[in-house]
């Protein structure tokens, strides 16, 4: 009895552990089935048909810049407008590319062109030694030196400054002075008299009563009060000789002929100074007449073998005095000239 219940109870008990096992297997399949299958296809279906899903991104491959030439990929991903900007981005890229490799050669070129230049034009040509170049002789005139023109000492046409320190130097002295000044008129050879203006160290015309008073000139005081303080000195060239003369200005041509007429016989006595002291006095002091032009000349001949006189006569107001006939006249020509600058 026993082993007949002990029985029965094992087989229900595996009838159960079957029922539950396959319930538990039923559930599992029932669960699997529920699961839905999420394939490749379904995922293409809904990206195409799909307008309002946001499109999924996805990140670009990175650019290979070691190749020399770009190729556009086609992103199937993409939608048309994305891929259009893609490919417009790219392309500028390659544009970029090319502009910088264009200016990259052409600075190159541009300094393998100036290195070229420099050391053709500069250490090439400074290293080859300068060779003379031969030209063959030709037969040139021969050209004279010009005549260099020596300015002359002294105008002609104007007249000069003569300076004298007149407060210092005594009668030998302001005649030394003189003579060396005739010397310098006779090496310029001048064909009419120069005029001098006497002029103190101060560039002062010096008055004729200083003159003569300090070369010792000796008119009386009748004539000295007809006579102004402003005179001419001249030197000319008689027969290449220098001679001396003077040209004054007269207040009263009247008064200053009448006392140089009554004062004739002392004239060559008071006009010594203008003559060298070698040269002495006529033995008779009377004075004769000449005429020169409209100008009457009083004149008296010196004893000596150069022709020395006294010569004076009035002209236009001025007294003119010379040392020879010559002289007078040479003076009077001067001052009577249109373009003279004589006393007036």
């Amino acid at each position: 009895m026993f082993e007949s219940k002990n029985s029965t109870d094992s087989s229900a008990e595996k009838s159960a552990v079957a029922e539950n096992t396959l319930t538990e297997n039923q559930k599992n399949i029932a669960a699997i089935a529920q699961i839905t299958t999420h394939t490749m296809q379904k995922d293409l279906t809904e990206i195409a048909f799909d307008g309002e899903k946001e499109t999924p991104k996805i990140p670009a491959a990175p650019l290979d810049t070691t190749e020399k030439t770009t190729t556009t990929t086609i992103n199937p991903f993409l939608q048309p407008k994305e891929q259009e900007v893609s490919m417009t981005m790219e392309k500028t890229t390659s544009f970029k590319k090319v502009i910088i490799s264009l200016v990259s050669v052409f600075i190159v070129i541009a300094l393998l062109g100036g290195g070229y230049y420099f050391w053709v034009t500069r250490i090439k040509n400074s290293s080859i030694p300068d060779q003379p170049v031969e030209t063959p002789p030709t037969d040139e005139p021969t050209q004279t030196p010009a005549a260099t023109t020596t300015l002359p000492a002294f105008s002609e046409k104007q007249a000069n400054y003569l300076s004298l320190d007149i407060q210092n130097s005594d009668a030998a002295g302001l005649k030394k002075t003189l003579e060396s000044y005739a010397g310098k008129v006779s090496q310029m050879a001048p064909s009419g008299p120069i005029e001098f203006i006497l002029t103190d160290t101060t560039n002062n015309p010096v008055p004729f009563s200083v003159f003569s008073q300090k070369i010792g000139i000796a008119f009386s005081p009748k004539i000295l009060s007809q006579l102004n303080e402003t005179f001419s000195f001249y030197i000319y060239l008689d027969n290449a000789q220098p001679r001396f003369g003077l040209a004054l200005m007269g207040k009263d041509e009247t008064l200053l002929k009448k006392a140089l007429s009554t004062e004739e016989n002392s004239l060559s006595q008071a006009l010594s100074p203008l003559f060298p002291s070698s040269i002495a006095a006529g033995n008779d002091p009377t004075f004769k007449a000449s005429l020169y032009n409209t100008a009457t000349i009083r004149y008296n001949n010196f004893l000596s073998p150069d022709n020395y006189s006294i010569d004076y006569t009035l002209l236009q107001g001025h007294l003119i005095i010379g040392t020879s006939k010559m002289t007078t006249r040479a003076i009077i020509d001067s001052l009577s000239a249109p373009t003279s600058t004589g006393l007036k």
